[in-house]
């Protein structure tokens, strides 16, 4: 256990590295499935009422789900990490016949909440019946927590970004103002303007 514990807490230093949200949609998945003994995986991100898949590492198989019976809708309002197998697995086999070709036999199933706020799902398929991963509930918990904290960071530092565009050219023009030769109180006028 204390293995898996350092490879998350690993996954996480390398999940705020990345600079861009679409890099990190990547990065999630593609370096927790090993700790899922993953062959595939997918994340959705959930808006507007829906959840839709933005990364498959299957390539663009983008969809949105709505069916409230699907099973990884489900899950996600559960918000409750899920492994997916045995007669539950037989069930979806029948509606994705991919799952029987590909020969998976467990799905880890991860909401994304962030502060209680509902962000996503990670889903990664396998073909061991139970991940190593699967008999440790609160790394599975702990791993969905990180990839939340990791997309929230990123959409935040973006809005911050922009925020910080569009205020620093007014930063810029008032300090030029402190650059032309002033008495005191022409500085306080300026001061008291440029703050109002």
């Amino acid at each position: 256990m204390e293995e898996l514990l350092e490879r998350i807490c690993r996954l996480g230093t390398t999940f705020s590295d990345t600079k861009s949200i679409e890099d990190l949609y990547e990065t999630i998945v593609k370096k927790s499935l090993p700790v899922f003994d993953g062959f595939e995986g997918s994340i959705f991100i959930f808006s507007k009422g829906k959840l839709k898949r933005i990364y498959s590492t299957r390539g663009k198989v983008y969809d949105t789900i709505v069916d409230r019976r699907d099973i990884r809708i489900r899950i996600f309002n559960k918000t409750v990490p899920f492994i997916l197998k045995g007669k539950d697995l037989e069930k979806e086999r029948k509606i994705h016949p991919v799952l029987r070709r590909k020969k998976i036999k467990s799905i880890v199933l991860i909401p994304l909440f962030h502060l209680k706020k509902p962000i996503g799902l990670l889903s990664m398929w396998s073909k061991k019946e139970e991940p190593l991963i699967g008999r440790n509930p609160e790394l599975i918990k702990l791993l969905g927590t990180i990839s939340a904290v990791s997309l929230n960071r990123i959409k935040h530092r973006k809005k911050s970004s922009e925020g910080l565009e569009e205020i620093l050219p007014k930063i810029y023009n008032s300090a030029l103002k402190f650059l032309l030769p002033l008495n005191l109180e022409d500085t306080y006028k300026i001061i008291v303007n440029e703050a109002i």
